[in-house]
């Protein structure tokens, strides 16, 4: 099973097998996300539409640790500048 704690899924990448043996790599159109029986389903209609076999998929995320840090960073200088501390002298999570 995949883990789905990283982030917003914003790419879904199926690396299909063609009936000419050629591997490629194929961005959907449409879906960013799958589960396990949705990419079962996607295999089974692609191999019997004849257009090769569906050997795995990627979901690409968004990272969500820069943002997160990003934003703490933002509270804290905007709470330093304004109370005259160091850097160190707020943690908006407390």
């Amino acid at each position: 099973m995949k883990d789905f704690s990283e982030g917003k899924a914003i790419k879904l990448t199926l690396t299909v097998k063609r009936p000419n043996g050629e591997i490629e790599k194929v961005v959907h159109p449409k879906l960013t996300f799958i589960t396990e029986a949705q990419f079962k389903q996607i295999q089974k209609c692609t191999r019997e539409a004849g257009r090769g076999e569906v050997l795995s998929y990627e979901m690409e995320r968004e990272q969500l640790d820069n943002r997160a840090h990003n934003e703490y960073e933002r509270k804290a200088k905007a709470y330093n500048d304004v109370n005259n501390e160091g850097g160190e002298g707020f943690n908006p999570y407390r």
